[in-house]
């Protein structure tokens, strides 16, 4: 777990450094984990976050000084779901 909370503080910090202005639609937050990650996204000042109970599907869209992209599937932002089975699709605006 220590290496996806780096990789998170990663992306977070990029999310400030790079004025990032980032949507995430998810479902309510019920594990501590999940709260604590969107209490850190909600405290950059720079995400936007939706909940839609029983969601399972997961759309990342990024706006940054480096181009735009998105992100679609059903992967966590994880490092776990990197060695699982999962299909999704990156979009990048060049």
């Amino acid at each position: 777990l220590s290496d996806t909370t780096i990789h998170f503080e990663t992306f977070r910090r990029r999310i400030v450094e790079d004025g990032t202005t980032v949507y995430v639609v998810t479902r309510r937050p019920i594990e501590p984990w999940h709260q604590d990650a969107i209490a850190r996204l909600g405290a950059t000042g720079r995400a936007n976050i939706a909940f839609v109970d029983n969601l399972h599907a997961k759309l990342y869209t990024a706006t940054t000084s480096h181009g735009d992209f998105a992100l679609l599937g059903s992967a966590n932002l994880t490092e776990n779901s990197l060695k699982a089975d999962e299909i999704d699709v990156l979009i990048n605006d060049y």
